[in-house]
């Protein structure tokens, strides 16, 4: 019985390393999506008409709870219509 006992933890601790190594790397946003929600956080709100800050607001908010993999294609446009434009990048799909 101990030997069965020691053999499954054994078991289940190597199923667990490779189950974490899985979840490192799904955390891990890519680097160009990390540099593109950077540069939508860095919006100058002042050069925003009031109309859309609140929506720009809340994608933003989105983004920090949830991650910029939650965002729509629509909200993508939407957020990459204010970058400046030496910084603009084609909205990924």
């Amino acid at each position: 019985h101990l030997g069965g006992y020691v053999g499954a933890w054994l078991f289940l601790r190597w199923l667990e390393r490779g189950r974490t190594r899985f979840q490192r790397k799904v955390a891990a946003a890519p680097p160009e999506a990390s540099a593109r929600a950077a540069r939508w956080k860095a919006i100058d709100m002042t050069t925003i008409h009031e109309a859309n800050r609140d929506e720009v607001n809340r994608i933003l908010d989105k983004i920090s709870a949830q991650g910029i993999g939650s965002l729509t294609p629509q909200e993508r446009l939407f957020l990459s219509n204010f970058v400046p434009m030496d910084d603009r990048m084609p909205p990924a799909s």
